[in-house]
């Protein structure tokens, strides 16, 4: 039983693992079907997480709604459309220049560092201990 105990959060740092995982290549990949297909491995994650914590019906929902609907009608609308050609139109008419995309990855990056600090900012000020007492917690 100790060694039960032991490692009982092993189960949510291997889903929060896969997750972060799955959620970054998704972001860098450049196929779609790929990227889609890791979408529903994040968002399968997501739902072990729920189940992780024993809220079976929400890591259900997650599957069925989530994982299997949206990324479904995605999969599709990126199957019929044709975006090769799309692609090549593009940069025949337009050329987008390095310093532009420069400054806009310069602006995405000060955008989520701030909303990092942010989030880290509201967390550190959160009195836990409070929140703790009040749902039972403590009594554990």
């Amino acid at each position: 039983m100790e060694l039960l105990a032991k490692y009982s959060h092993l189960p949510f740092y291997i889903l929060a693992t896969v997750t972060v995982v799955c959620s970054l290549g998704m972001i860098f990949l450049p196929n779609l079907i790929r990227a889609g297909f890791l979408l529903i491995g994040a968002f399968c994650a997501i739902a072990g997480l729920y189940f992780v914590l024993a809220a079976n019906f929400v890591a259900i929902s997650q599957i069925l709604i989530y994982a299997v609907g949206i990324v479904l009608v995605i999969i599709f609308a990126v199957m019929l459309c044709n975006l090769k050609e799309q692609a090549t139109d593009v940069v025949k008419e337009e050329v987008v220049d390095a310093l532009d995309i420069g400054l806009r990855k310069l602006a995405a990056l000060l955008v989520c560092l701030g909303l990092f600090a942010l989030l880290v900012y509201v967390i550190n000020s959160q009195d836990w201990s409070s929140i703790a007492q009040l749902s039972g917690a403590e009594a554990q």
